[in-house]
């Protein structure tokens, strides 16, 4: 009669949003009882992995050094003869390199064939001569100090139980190292959330009364006219002494009994 469905419907909606947020704050504060150890769980996790303080690739890097001080003696030894091939042998490359390139010249003039080689005849003792330097650098950088590679051990080995626990590579262990920071982080933020919530329960809590209070203001008004028209009715029956009534609740309902449709 009153044609209240519009507004209706904007206490319903309102109604619902408030409920939904007083659902989310109730299952908040069910979760809280378990925040308390999953927060210390996920703290001892990330105190775990952040104590070994893993960098990507640094097994892979661990590794190759390993096989490498594992085999210094030879690797020394290879890099000495390689060495003294390019330089300081009675047949060294580089110093014979000057005969070779004089007959190519011969035979360039003969055959323009052999000019290509002769034109890289620089490049070619440059790429030598770097080789030797590197050979050189690497036999001194070479750290077999005792001690090294019981080091590199130790440390392939914190990092294989990481792997072990939260791997199965490295790059896995660094993303539970981060899910965990967000997971304490979210975990650490709850009171705020649950302030955060509360308000906002509030806040819809009055958006629905204010909803429901001018729905029923519209009911009260069309109740009037409602019952005029009902005593017209009736008079037209010939009860002109009838009467009629609509009646509300004198005291608003109590919260328990709010619902959708005020």
């Amino acid at each position: 009669f009153a044609q209240l469905d519009e507004p209706r419907g904007r206490v319903a909606a309102a109604f619902d949003a408030w409920h939904a947020r007083a659902n989310a704050l109730a299952q908040l504060k069910r979760d809280a009882r378990d925040r308390a150890a999953h927060l210390d769980f996920a703290t001892f996790q990330l105190q775990e992995i952040e104590k070994v303080s893993p960098n990507a690739g640094e097994d892979e890097e661990l590794t190759a050094a390993r096989t490498v001080l594992s085999n210094a003696a030879r690797v020394e030894r290879l890099c000495n003869e390689g060495y003294a091939a390019l330089y300081e042998s009675d047949g060294a490359v580089l110093a014979g390199l000057g005969s070779v390139w004089k007959r190519v010249g011969e035979l360039a003039t003969i055959d323009p064939q052999f000019e290509p080689y002769l034109a890289a005849r620089e490049g070619i003792k440059a790429q030598l001569e770097d080789l030797a330097v590197f050979l050189r650098r690497y036999v001194d950088d070479l750290d077999v100090s005792t001690g090294r590679l019981q080091q590199i051990e130790d440390r392939l080995a914190s990092l294989e139980r990481l792997k072990r626990r939260h791997g199965p590579s490295l790059t896995d262990v660094l993303a539970k190292r981060d899910a965990l920071r967000r997971e304490i982080d979210e975990l650490g933020s709850s009171d705020e959330r649950l302030a955060a919530l509360e308000r906002d329960l509030e806040t819809f809590r009055r958006q629905y009364l204010d909803e429901a209070g001018r729905l029923s203001a519209a009911r009260r008004k069309a109740a009037r006219t409602f019952i005029e028209r009902i005593v017209e009715l009736l008079a037209g029956l010939a009860l002109e002494r009838a009467r009629f009534d609509v009646r509300f609740h004198a005291e608003p309902l109590a919260e328990s009994e709010w619902g959708p449709g005020g």
